[in-house]
């Protein structure tokens, strides 16, 4: 896991991210996978001209991929959860990320997660594109 902070700083990313925290709290797993990909399918309905664009994106989409868990944590504590219940309940063999080891296809978001930040991070290129399309529409016919 790459230690690495990546900041959330605008209101609309902080939004999203507290919006699956909370969802994950309650433990509605099915209603926090659709929240991510109802963000990850608008931000594919996006026109980015320039790379900057792409910017408070790519930076939530790498909060939820490679910080979800340390975020999810301090959103936890900051709501008068235990962190060791937390980990206790939300830990997995299925993956490392809380989020997506809860979620109904674990390796296909993170492969999801991964294409889209590709995408974002490549925005020029049509293949990146094309692999989160593709990426989205095989999660969603699972």
């Amino acid at each position: 896991m790459n230690a690495v902070f990546y900041k959330i700083s605008t209101p609309a990313e902080r939004d999203i991210i507290d919006s699956i925290c909370s969802l994950l709290a309650q433990r509605d797993f099915t209603k926090a996978e659709e929240v991510l990909i109802n963000y990850m399918s608008t931000i594919l309905e996006q026109e980015f001209n320039t790379q900057d664009e792409t910017e408070k994106y790519l930076s939530t989409l790498k909060a939820v991929y490679l910080r979800f868990n340390e975020n999810y944590l301090d959103w936890a504590e900051k709501n008068g959860k235990s962190k060791d219940i937390e980990i206790k309940e939300l830990q997995s063999e299925v993956h490392d990320n809380f989020l997506f080891a809860n979620m109904s296809d674990p390796e296909s978001m993170d492969d999801l997660v991964y294409a889209l930040a590709e995408y974002l991070t490549n925005v020029e290129d049509d293949e990146h594109m094309e692999e989160a399309y593709n990426q989205l529409s095989c999660y969603l016919h699972n």
